[in-house]
């Protein structure tokens, strides 16, 4: 095996940035050489084990397909309860029983941990199929472990040059501002949304957009004057700068309505955060409608959009008949 270990060596890993071709590059090689229907570079984010990328003959598995942890050989082979290398996983207890193999069928299992720079797991490099293999390949495990240091390596490259996309991001910012509450526009917020998709697609990381409305804005223009209602809104603008951490960015998208695009956010902290705002906003005495909604990773950011924006306008109607 050490020749084929060699031709595909970290030396040769090109550094150009695109960490999807790259893993694509080191799962082909995989599938080509050991034959399993199916090799993933998965993600776990919760509950939830997402397929970052894949090279699927059999299974009909996509990148950014989810399911659920738990239920997977992976899970098992982390926490030590299976082994890497099952040849028949029908032989192994803990997979046989497991749900995934209820659900697809399982014979032959490899599973690599991946984990991140500060050793808490990313995911895995691993793969299933159908029929067993020969028991010879348990003799490669040092291989596949060194394809997972490998990934394990890029995905720290690709960390690094996220930092530095997210600091030019920001300046790009800071070109398209709204003049009345200095947040960026609704230009600003189409740009960046197109790039945060990208980013987060490229390691199926997770993202929010929470969706504002002052419902005040209107009658105040209408009872009180224009400046009134400029002054609302510069005070709504500086009190929700004072909720945001570093990785929420605010938008004007127009009017009342605001947007925040929350990087790298779960599900749990994007709930927090909601609270927080609705918190703070009554607090300070402003009217407000939100919806907020989870990047999901087959589907991406403007869905997101879409569905925050539909839950806002309910969250509106509810807020306008409650007033009545």
């Amino acid at each position: 095996m050490e020749s084929a270990a060699t031709s595909f060596t970290a030396a040769e890993i090109h550094e150009t940035g695109d960490l999807r071709a790259e893993v694509t590059r080191i799962l082909t090689f995989l599938q080509a050489r050991y034959g399993f229907n199916l090799w993933m570079l998965t993600r776990t984010e919760g509950a939830d084990w997402i397929v970052v990328n894949a090279a699927d003959s059999g299974y009909n598995v996509k990148d950014g397909d989810v399911f659920q942890w738990a239920d997977s050989f992976c899970s098992l082979m982390v926490l030590g309860q299976g082994p890497q290398i099952a040849p028949d996983s029908d032989l192994v207890p803990c997979y046989l029983s497991a749900e995934i193999g209820k659900q697809v069928p399982i014979r032959a299992y490899v599973g690599v941990p991946v984990k991140n720079s500060d050793g808490s797991l990313f995911g895995t490099l691993c793969a299933i199929d159908p029929e067993p293999k020969a028991v010879s390949i348990m003799e490669d495990l040092p291989l596949f472990n060194m394809f997972g240091q490998i990934i394990e390596k890029l995905i720290e490259f690709e960390k690094k040059a996220q930092i530095a996309g997210k600091e030019a991001l920001a300046s790009r910012l800071t070109e398209l501002q709204d003049p009345m509450t200095g947040f960026p526009d609704r230009l600003a917020w189409e740009e960046a949304l197109e790039k945060e998709e990208l980013r987060a697609a490229r390691l199926q990381e997770p993202a929010a957009i929470l969706i504002l409305d002052l419902d005040d804005l209107t009658e105040t223009n209408k009872t009180t004057g224009r400046a009134s209602g400029d002054h609302l809104l510069r005070r709504f603008a500086a009190a929700l700068s004072d909720c945001l951490p570093s990785w929420a960015l605010p938008f004007r998208l127009g009017g009342e309505e605001f947007a925040v695009l929350l990087q790298n956010c779960d599900p749990t902290t994007a709930r927090e955060f909601i609270s927080l705002i609705r918190t703070k906003m009554a607090k300070e005495g402003f009217a407000i409608s939100s919806g907020i909604a989870m990047r999901r990773p087959d589907k991406g950011l403007n869905e997101a959009w879409e569905l925050a924006l539909l839950e806002m306008y309910t969250n509106k109607e509810y807020n306008l008949k409650a007033a009545a």
